[in-house]
């Protein structure tokens, strides 16, 4: 999993340079869902809402500039798996 599609899509370059094809003998993801790149197929990807994260960041820390004695708060957001053509089935014990 590279850290964003740019740098996937990258690494699918090279990769595709070197004669190592994806996903047949590699599978490659990402993490922005971006636009593909180099006219190389989809990277599979997740779709993260930074919006949403954002709005609640700067939410939460207006309540901590006004109530600094609040708790700290671990908040989760729901990802989206964006499925592209960078990946193959798992093999579980050599098998499809």
């Amino acid at each position: 999993m590279c850290s964003v599609d740019t740098v996937g899509y990258h690494l699918q370059a090279r990769l595709k340079d070197r004669g190592i094809r994806v996903p047949e003998d590699i599978s490659l993801t990402g993490y922005d869902a971006d636009e593909p790149m180099f006219g190389l197929p989809a990277l599979t990807s997740v779709r993260v809402p930074f919006v949403q994260m954002g709005t609640h960041a700067l939410s939460r820390l207006i309540e901590r500039i006004e109530l600094p004695a609040m708790p700290l708060m671990q908040v989760l957001f729901d990802c989206e798996i964006v499925q592209g053509a960078s990946t193959a089935r798992a093999r579980i014990n050599g098998m499809h």
